[in-house]
């Protein structure tokens, strides 16, 4: 059981592989299911199919978006022991390097107040739901704390305004992994005592372990669970001897966490997420049958997750049952060329327009121009997209995903089917074109609930809490 397979050869299984070079540690191949990829080589190793795992003692590190589909079919394989997680590898690691950190036993930290907090983005700063939380979240606190950071890497999309002395830039190559957890390190150091708001379970969390083990009381981890992924639980589970807090954002999550995967109980916080909500807010809904429903679709254009490929059946069922409808589509992704092809192949082109991405200041304009907000997801944690919307007045149609349960009440503030089931989702958005005079009544349901339970100030007064004097 000393060799390594990795299950997987796309994207997630290169920076899988480039890790575990960089810490000196060897695997024996690939495997995928998809027999295309069978003989080839990645990061100079094979890729075979997935029987060679019947017949090799081996260790199973799935780097897959498909965890949960994998597991699946490795319980069936009898191989389900076999599963790790690439933390095991790289805290093993961490154990036999330790001594590399020695010199910080001379550091001297001062026990004061914890005033510093830092948040970890380290996928950078693009434009997504745990983006914008973290954005918010760091302003409103930068009234409250003396220094706030926000540990990222670079990429091509703007500094939050107001945000630009926050931000601090690392390289978190896969290629200088050691030392890019070397430099966090002596950053967190640098600035403790702090407070971490983990977000990814990723660097900036093996680095805080890393420190924990020597300054166990200045550094905090409050580690945030915001999608309901199996390898994030089993993550949880594995690191969470390092984590102050675990919060998952919907209380699915926390259930899983706590009854499923064995996190303590002791550790687990939950408080709705936080969004923007304008008071007094002046917007129409487009009550004229004569004139198209506004839908809104506000994501990454994939298949994977987000379920782009749904939306043209979608479309296709919406036009069988003679639905006058609109759909404006925000954001860019690995399906978008896919999907422009479809929509060109049935004639769709009329229905719908592709804005790509669309600014964050000018989010809310696009939301008050929405009728209905569309989710076509197989997984989300508590989508800030869907509270957004909400909250300047969009219905809410959805799949049943984590954080749905809290905010949409069928019926009364919106309509919830199941997960990929775009029939029912159209026969929902049906029902709304033939009684459009209770889109201002679901719409300011929707508004009534993200004022009660997504308010920032309450929020704040959570974190606070969670931070700790």
């Amino acid at each position: 059981m000393d060799k390594i397979v990795i299950f997987g050869a796309s994207g997630g299984a290169v920076k899988v592989a480039k890790t575990l070079k960089n810490l000196g540690m060897d695997f024996l191949c690939f495997v995928d299911n998809d027999k295309n990829k069978w003989g080839t080589t990645v990061e100079g190793k094979l890729v075979d199919s997935p029987e060679r795992l019947c017949r090799e003692k081996c260790r199973i590190l799935i780097a897959s978006d498909y965890q949960s589909e994998i597991e699946g079919q490795l319980s069936a394989m009898g191989l389900i022991e076999n599963i790790i997680i690439k933390e095991e590898l790289i805290m093993g690691y961490v154990e036999e390097h330790i001594g590399e950190f020695d010199y910080l036993r001379e550091k001297a930290i001062e026990a004061k107040k914890t005033k510093k907090v830092i948040f970890g983005l380290e996928e950078g700063l693009v434009l997504g739901g745990i983006e914008s939380f973290t954005f918010m979240l760091a302003r409103e606190m930068k009234e409250i704390y003396e220094n706030i950071y926000i540990f990222t890497k670079k990429t091509n999309n703007p500094e939050p305004a107001g945000l630009e002395d926050s931000i601090c830039y690392f390289n978190f190559d896969y290629d200088d992994y050691w030392n890019s957890i070397k430099r966090l390190v002596d950053a967190i150091v640098e600035n403790s005592p702090c407070v971490v708001i983990d977000n990814w379970q990723n660097q900036i969390l093996i680095a805080t372990a890393i420190i924990k083990k020597y300054f166990p009381d200045f550094v905090r981890c409050i580690s945030i669970i915001h999608n309901d992924k199996v390898i994030l639980y089993r993550k949880a589970d594995f690191m969470q001897k390092y984590m102050d807090i675990v919060a998952g954002v919907s209380k699915k999550i926390n259930a899983h966490l706590a009854n499923d995967f064995g996190v303590d109980k002791i550790k687990i916080r939950y408080k709705e997420s936080p969004v923007d909500y304008v008071e007094h807010l002046k917007r129409n809904y487009t009550v004229d049958k004569n004139e198209p429903l506004r839908i809104g679709y506000a994501a990454r254009v994939t298949k994977f997750q987000k379920r782009a490929d749904l939306l043209v059946p979608l479309m296709l069922e919406l036009n069988k049952q003679g639905v006058n409808y609109h759909l404006n589509i925000a954001g860019d992704g690995n399906y978008l060329d896919k999907l422009i092809t479809l929509i060109e192949e049935n004639e769709l082109a009329g229905y719908v327009t592709l804005h790509g991405n669309i600014p964050r200041d000018n989010m809310p304009d696009y939301w008050r121009n929405q009728d209905i907000f569309l989710n076509v997801s197989d997984f989300e944690g508590a989508s800030i997209s869907m509270l957004e919307a909400m909250s300047y007045g969009a219905v809410p149609v959805v799949t049943a995903v984590s954080g749905t349960e809290e905010f949409v009440q069928e019926g009364k503030s919106g309509f919830v089917s199941k997960i990929g089931d775009v029939k029912k989702m159209s026969e929902k958005i049906a029902l709304i074109g033939r009684h459009r005079e209770r889109l201002m009544e679901l719409g300011n349901e929707s508004r009534k609930i993200i004022e009660m339970k997504a308010g920032k100030k309450d929020y704040i007064e959570y974190m606070k809490v969670l931070i700790g004097d």
